[in-house]
């Protein structure tokens, strides 16, 4: 008679993490964290109560294995006031093995939220010039490698 055995999440987890441990370990390299760019930062839409951003993030993946990003954090900041949080629109992305996945997320910026000196930028941020900052963090294979991000640049001019 054969014995079956019920692994718990957490037992998964350390065959998984001891799996790859191991393949790191015949291939003669360690586990790289993925490289993370911002891309793009565009307008998407605005209207008189808010604008929507999208940001695109490129994220590499240097190994020779799948990984998947299970949670993204950021903050956006408008003239150094801080103006939203960023939204990913999906709970997790794989990012295949040695290639690259381009990731666009979403920034919903209401205008109410935004301090004076930013109101009377309005203008500015749907017409282009407004100077942006990015800063956050992904997270990838299970939890445990954490790859900061910071990107600063300018919200381009609608074409």
């Amino acid at each position: 008679m054969m014995k079956t055995f019920k692994l718990s999440r957490l037992g998964v987890f350390l065959w998984a993490l001891v799996g790859a441990v191991m393949l790191t370990a015949c291939g003669g390299s360690a586990l790289k964290k993925p490289s993370l760019e911002v891309a793009e930062v565009r307008i998407a839409d605005f209207d008189r109560d808010a604008v929507q951003l999208t940001v695109t993030l490129k994220v590499q993946n240097p190994n020779p294995i799948e990984l998947s990003i299970t949670d993204i954090q950021a903050k956006f900041f408008l003239a150094n006031q801080e103006a939203g949080q960023i939204e990913s629109a999906q709970a997790k992305y794989l990012l295949p093995a040695s290639g690259s996945v381009m990731l666009p997320i979403k920034v919903n910026i209401p205008f109410k939220s935004l301090p004076d000196t930013l109101k009377k930028s309005t203008l500015a941020l749907v017409s282009g010039g407004l100077p942006y900052k990015i800063t956050g963090s992904i997270t990838t294979f299970n939890g445990l490698l954490n790859v900061p991000f910071e990107k600063t640049g300018e919200i381009g001019k609608r074409r």
